[in-house]
């Protein structure tokens, strides 16, 4: 985490209290700001990380704690289904936005990878991330 500073302005999958504390931590000790993305698990996959709904619900009511000088709050992100399916995905999407709606309208959403960016644009994203239609597949 710590190679995050000084190199990139945001992060966008904080899907853990404890993740957030420690960047939170490593913001104010560095003296550097980062925003962050609160990542939210909607898939409930095991193979996601993020808040589940509840979590998130429950950290949302005191956020404020976490949005510091150094380290301020940006907005949601999600996924869409490991299985690609396109019609549990725009759910997903248009679960996250109606998250945003309820409690932080201002927030933005970042939702969208290479396989379901059209999707995400179409359900309000701000921010997709595209790295394998750019750079190719991680070996």
């Amino acid at each position: 985490m710590k190679k995050l500073f000084g190199v990139f302005s945001f992060t966008h999958g904080v899907g853990s209290l404890s993740s957030l504390k420690e960047l939170c931590r490593v913001a104010q000790n560095k003296k550097t700001l980062i925003k962050y993305f609160l990542q939210v698990n909607l898939s409930l996959e095991d193979s996601k990380s993020g808040f589940t709904k509840s979590e998130f619900i429950s950290l949302i009511k005191n956020l404020s704690e976490y949005n510091t000088e150094f380290a301020k709050f940006h907005g949601f992100m999600t996924m869409g289904p490991e299985s690609g399916d396109p019609i549990l995905t725009r759910k997903i999407f248009q679960e996250l936005a109606l998250i945003r709606s309820e409690y932080s309208p201002d927030a933005k959403l970042s939702m969208g990878m290479s396989g379901d960016y059209k999707i995400a644009l179409e359900e309000g994203s701000d921010y997709l991330r595209i790295g394998s239609a750019i750079f190719g597949n991680r070996s």
